[in-house]
């Protein structure tokens, strides 16, 4: 990496603007190096690349106290060209309830530069607002149309929310994960924790999530396991323990079934309440 930062210098002392882009992006990836990556982002727009601007954004964005300056870089982006910038500005403005307005508008400025991404966030946007589920929905299906397949994840938290739609739900959820997005997999956990005799069912989907690096799952997962620490002493309070039964050819865990693998729990199925 030491090697690769010099080769930059070197470039950009010969001239080479585009080499600060680079060498911020670089820096960006090194814990601590934040501020050096923001000034080597800043003299390459000095320098004519407009394209750091996004860049700016990216980092800002991820920095406490600095929207006002990210949502400042990603409209610059917007304003030299770069569509998707749309889309950043959008991200900002939606940390605040008040903004949530201009952050749709932003979205649809996305659209109108061609960023179909942005009707995924349209979608969730909407579904965070009470009584605009339906709108959210047909958000998240105008982005799998315009082939987001991994946006079938928020068709799935939308439905999952809905009585007598949980059926839906999984189906959204399994098209979500073959589309390779692992929020499928929480979601169909969340289902599974709320249905009797399915929870290590959920438990192996969480897990799945996790393994796909869905930080949310680790939230899900602890919370499915403290429900069980507290009714397994709630029955041991009530009646002395005894040894669970199993049949030939079964696995058992506690009182549940040992599902051993993701794939089981998707051929099973989810066993959802419709």
């Amino acid at each position: 990496m030491a090697n690769t930062a010099q080769a930059y210098r070197k470039a950009i002392a010969a001239g080479d603007s585009q080499s600060w882009c680079e060498l911020g992006l670089l820096l960006s990836k090194q814990p601590g190096r934040e501020r050096e990556a923001e000034e080597a982002y800043r003299a390459a727009i000095a320098g004519g690349v407009d394209r750091a601007w996004t860049n700016l954004g990216n980092l800002l964005f991820h920095r406490p106290g600095r929207d006002d300056d990210a949502e400042a870089a990603f409209r610059a982006a917007a304003a030299a060209g770069y569509g998707p910038a749309w889309v950043g500005v959008g991200l900002v403005l939606e940390r605040e309830v008040m903004r949530r307005g201009r952050a749709a508008a932003a979205y649809r400025e996305a659209l109108a530069a061609g960023v179909t991404e942005a009707w995924f966030h349209l979608g969730n946007l909407l579904k965070a607002q009470t009584g605009r589920e339906a709108e959210a929905e047909a958000m998240f299906r105008e982005a799998i149309a315009a082939g987001h397949q991994d946006a079938w994840a928020g068709v799935g938290s939308v439905l999952a929310t809905q009585r007598g739609r949980h059926k839906e739900a999984v189906a959204a959820y399994r098209e979500a994960i073959a589309a390779g997005n692992p929020h499928g997999w929480v979601g169909i956990g969340w289902l599974l924790s709320r249905q009797g005799g399915r929870r290590h069912d959920a438990e192996v989907a969480f897990r799945a999530g996790i393994e796909g690096g869905v930080r949310e799952g680790w939230f899900q997962l602890g919370q499915l396991l403290a429900r069980q620490r507290g009714s397994v002493a709630a029955r041991t309070r009530r009646s002395p323990p005894s040894a669970p039964r199993s049949r030939p050819g079964t696995k058992m865990r506690g009182s549940a079934v040992s599902i051993s693998s993701p794939h089981e729990v998707m051929t099973r199925g989810s066993g959802a309440p419709s």
